[in-house]
């Protein structure tokens, strides 16, 4: 989930009022999707970009402290 947030946010966030879908044809057209409009539907805001970020981060430090714990363990254990 954080991930994929991340990803969009930094995806969409430089295309909050660019075009992203277009619709009608020759010189009438209106615009049917910004990049606004696909963070609105996903309930995503910029600010939460570093939050996801920050969560991401904790979650890589928190699985190398417990694959260093159980690498620990498995030596000691070995030695007996």
């Amino acid at each position: 989930r954080y991930a994929l947030d991340a990803l969009l946010i930094n995806e969409y966030s430089c295309l909050l009022n660019s075009c992203l879908v277009w619709f009608g044809e020759g010189t009438v057209k209106s615009c049917l999707i910004t990049g606004g409009d696909v963070l609105d539907k996903k309930g995503l805001h910029e600010r939460q970009r570093w939050f996801n970020v920050y969560v991401l981060l904790g979650f890589f430090v928190l699985y190398r402290v417990l694959c260093f714990l159980v690498f620990l363990k498995r030596v000691s254990s070995s030695k007996r």
